[in-house]
């Protein structure tokens, strides 16, 4: 498993803000007609997926998971549509 899976380090300082072994999905790349929704508190966010922007849902597990796949372009959007807790959030901004 381990030598399969990418590994994705960080560093924030007053200096350097920089993350490796990631690969940023760059403005203007083509899309991938995905969008990523949570798998275990989807709500009705597969029909908002669906009837307002016409592309297809990914479930999956862990909001940091899911901004890594918007970061890295497997999908074009992360959208949750029930209550998050705010710790939740710490991921994705820690990425952005």
């Amino acid at each position: 498993f381990v030598r399969t899976e990418p590994i994705m380090w960080g560093v924030a300082t007053d200096d350097a803000h920089e993350i490796h072994g990631v690969h940023e999905k760059q403005p203007g790349a083509t899309e991938q007609n995905l969008v990523t929704v949570s798998r275990s508190h989807t709500g009705n966010g597969k029909d908002v997926v669906k009837d307002n922007l016409g592309k297809e849902s990914v479930p999956a597990g862990g909001a940091g998971y899911k901004s890594w796949l918007v970061l890295t372009g497997q999908v074009d959007a992360y959208i949750h549509v029930t209550a998050i807790k705010t710790w939740d959030l710490c991921a994705g901004h820690a990425l952005l």
